[in-house]
């Protein structure tokens, strides 16, 4: 039995193409801009960075659904959602910590009395140790998951770049604490973008996985 995943492949390619345009214009604005947060152009550009990268994630989010669906297989999606899921939830956690910490700093929020004592500066590194922490964990469960809705992805296609980029994200996010890690990550996503646009255009299925 031939599938036609041609639309569902073309919409991973371009979630992942947005995604990558919306860190660029990000990166760019942030690095080059001595006040980033001030000027109401930067800002524009910032949300519009946001807008890029929403929509990048919900074609790729779309397709990879539709991948599932017409292969069959739940456990492709299943992956992508927890993937995306604990992603979601370590930045919605690392801002959480961050509000915290700087309503402390300000004498806003007093609960947290040994935070508190710490001062300005060991607030601070408070957050950043446990950010990198949090984070980094994170990253590791996150790309767990990616990977092995990647692997779902090589046993159908044959497309070692999804098995490559696969062990580059996962191996990536394991080396991330040392930053280093996160070149390895970007790298790996890339050559995920490369098997979705060499992926054919058809899959021949012998047996529809249940």
């Amino acid at each position: 039995m031939e599938i036609d995943i041609k639309t569902e492949k073309q919409m991973a390619c371009w979630g992942l193409i947005f995604v990558y345009i919306s860190g660029i214009i990000a990166i760019v604005i942030l690095t080059l801009s001595e006040k980033s947060f001030t000027k109401g152009g930067d800002d524009l550009f910032l949300v519009i960075a946001l807008i890029i990268l929403i929509l990048g994630t919900i074609f790729y989010g779309v397709s990879i659904y539709r991948f599932s669906k017409k292969l069959n297989n739940g456990a492709i999606f299943t992956n992508f959602l927890r993937s995306l899921l604990i992603f979601i939830l370590t930045v919605v956690i690392i801002f959480a910590i961050f509000f915290i910490v700087l309503t402390t700093i300000m004498g806003i929020n007093t609960n947290l009395w040994l935070l508190a004592n710490l001062g300005p500066l060991g607030a601070i590194l408070v957050w950043i140790i446990g950010e990198l922490i949090i984070r980094w964990i994170g990253d590791i469960l996150s790309s767990l998951f990616a990977k092995k809705y990647l692997d779902i992805f090589y046993e159908y296609t044959k497309e070692a770049l999804f098995r490559v980029g696969g062990y580059f994200i996962y191996y990536g996010a394991l080396t991330g604490i040392i930053l280093i890690g996160y070149l390895f990550m970007v790298i790996g996503w890339l050559l995920v973008m490369a098997a979705f646009f060499k992926m054919p255009n058809t899959i021949k299925l012998e047996k529809l996985e249940s």
